[in-house]
């Protein structure tokens, strides 16, 4: 993520939120593999295993952020 800093204020607060809620950092985890997973499908199953890991590597990034607000 080139600008992670511009909404790290906001994923901070929607870590708050989802603290809140209930969700725990598994259910992180499983978001993280599913949503990478429906990327795959969406692209008819061509993305590249680098690309695999791009997705996975931006969403852990967000998470991690949001997770802080732990």
């Amino acid at each position: 993520l080139e600008h992670v800093n511009e909404i790290k204020a906001a994923l901070f607060s929607l870590g708050e939120h989802h603290h809140e809620l209930g969700v725990t950092p598994a259910m992180y985890d499983a978001f993280i593999d599913t949503i990478v997973e429906a990327a795959d499908y969406a692209s008819n199953s061509t993305l590249t295993e680098s690309e695999r890991q791009t997705w996975e590597k931006a969403y852990r990034e967000m998470a991690d952020i949001m997770l802080d607000a732990y």
